[in-house]
Formats: structure tokens, C-alpha cells, sequence
């Protein structure tokens, strides 16, 4: 099983910060053969079961990795680069800030 997510982020604001645009995708392949003793209990629902558990691992562990790498680690930059004050006051600071923790909560609503 190959499970793709693609991820696009875009905020704009030009008068205050710019714009920002961060996108990217992560792929994540899973396989697992499971042993059968009695083909007597093979269906349907045994296979979805299976192919069900699989799939619910792989949603996990990418999420997982969505969230370390694609929104922490952009937060860490914006709050190490753009967010220092020379480039902004402290009003568009904040702004700036809520903005991307609203847009970033709306995506882990997904």
C-alpha cells in the first residue's frame, strides 16, 4: 500500500509580512503479509480488516511527520528569521502570529 499526502499552506498579507507559501508532500509505503492456517475464515471483511489496520498505521505516521516536519519546523523558522524586530512591530508580530496558528489548527483539522 503507497499512501501520498500533499500539503499546501498559503497566507498573504503584503502591507505587514509578504507572502508565505510552504508546500510539500510525503509518501509512505506499507506492506505486511499475514499468514492464513485455514482458508475455511478468508472473506471479504478479513482483508478489509487487515487492509484496514495498515491503512490506519499509515494515516498515523504520516500525520505524525506532517506535524514534526512540514508545521513545527516551519513555525521555527518564521519565528527564528521573520519574526525578529526589526522586520516587524509588535501588533503585525502578533497578527502575523495568529494567522499562522489559525491557518496551521485549520490543517489539523483535515
Amino acid at each position: 500500500m503507497i499512501s501520498t499526502v500533499f500539503l499546501k499552506m498559503i497566507s498573504s498579507a503584503p502591507a505587514t509580512y509578504g507572502n508565505l507559501e510552504v508546500a510539500g508532500n510525503i509518501s509512505r509505503t506499507k506492506d505486511e503479509t499475514v499468514g492464513v492456517t485455514d482458508s475455511k475464515g478468508i472473506n471479504d471483511d478479513f482483508h478489509i480488516a487487515h487492509i484496514g489496520r495498515i491503512i490506519e498505521a499509515n494515516e498515523t505516521e504520516i500525520r505524525h511527520e506532517m506535524d514534526n516536519i512540514y508545521i513545527n519546523k516551519t513555525k521555527q523558522i518564521v519565528n527564528t528569521g521573520r519574526l525578529r524586530e526589526e522586520y516587524m512591530t509588535l501588533d503585525e508580530r502578533l497578527n502575523f502570529q495568529n494567522e499562522l496558528a489559525a491557518a496551521v489548527s485549520g490543517l489539523k483539522k483535515l
